[in-house]
């Protein structure tokens, strides 16, 4: 079996495999989660193996990110063909062995911390929903929701969000203002429903 080398090859197929000591938990998390079809993931990949194909991953994840960022400063809208598609491999990539992208995640060190703490907290958040055992799909759209969240903090002054000193109250009401931009952002983004 070969390494998935992210976006340039398709994936390959495996099984996921159900582990005893998970199915009682499985049917205590689908009854929290509404009747879904819980799953206990078990690492199909050593971190080894999967740290090359999750390098590649986190690159394009990257690029998307600061393409999106670019984007919208410029009043453009989000690609959320690009987000999803890189999602996706993001979430492979995780159910596969999570600790290579969370590895890459924590390591990485960007100009931007709002959008390297949004990348940081979507692969984080796709890994606690795998732990979980939550179905693929559900896992894509807890990474993507975690990753657009705070996509109105492009919005705000980078002064304002990167001060090292207390915000006065004036400046605190305007990074709360991050919310309401967010939500702008994304009802203009016709494939997201807010």
């Amino acid at each position: 079996m070969e390494v998935d080398s992210g976006r340039f090859r398709a994936v390959e197929n495996y099984e996921l495999k159900a582990s005893l000591g998970g199915i009682k938990r499985a049917k205590v998390l689908s009854k929290l989660f509404h009747g879904a079809t819980i799953t206990t993931y078990e690492d199909v990949f050593t971190f080894e193996r999967e740290v090359g194909s999750a390098e590649k991953v986190y690159k394009d994840y990257e690029k998307v990110v600061n393409d999106l960022h670019k984007a919208i400063e410029s009043g453009g809208r989000v690609d959320m063909v690009s987000v999803n598609e890189t999602i996706n491999y993001v979430v492979e990539s995780i159910v596969r062995n999570p600790d290579a992208c969370i590895l890459l995640a924590a390591i990485r060190d960007k100009d931007s911390y709002s959008y390297s703490h949004a990348m940081a907290s979507s692969i984080l958040a796709a890994a606690v929903g795998r732990q979980v055992g939550l179905p693929k799909g559900d896992i894509r759209t807890l990474a993507k929701a975690t990753l657009l969240c705070d996509v109105g903090k492009i919005k705000i002054s980078s002064r304002i969000l990167n001060k090292s000193t207390p915000l006065t109250e004036h400046a605190i009401a305007l990074v709360r203002a991050h919310v309401e931009h967010s939500i702008q952002i994304l009802k203009e983004t016709s494939e997201v429903t807010v």
